[in-house]
């Protein structure tokens, strides 16, 4: 591509995120620091997240086949634009 084309897409790529919703419902999120689904199962079974701490074991490796029953239901973006 030539420098006019890349800069043409990027500004279509620009002028189509601004005319999207931010906030997402029902399973339809935008996954910008990765799935919850992990992260929540572990958390209602007592395991702590708030380090860096590498999980593992038996327990861990049970709770990870869970998440498929983990569903997004909500997404509010902070909205930080104003309309």
């Amino acid at each position: 591509m030539i420098d006019d084309e890349i800069d043409a897409y990027w500004q279509m790529a620009d002028d189509f995120c601004e005319q999207r919703s931010e906030n997402k419902i029902l399973r339809h999120s935008d996954n910008i620091q990765g799935g919850m689904e992990l992260e929540c199962e572990l958390v209602t079974n007592s395991f702590y997240c708030g380090d860096d701490e590498d999980y593992s074991g038996p327990e861990f490796e049970k709770l990870r086949q869970n998440i498929g029953e983990r569903a997004l239901l909500l997404q509010i973006s902070s909205n930080d634009k104003k309309r």
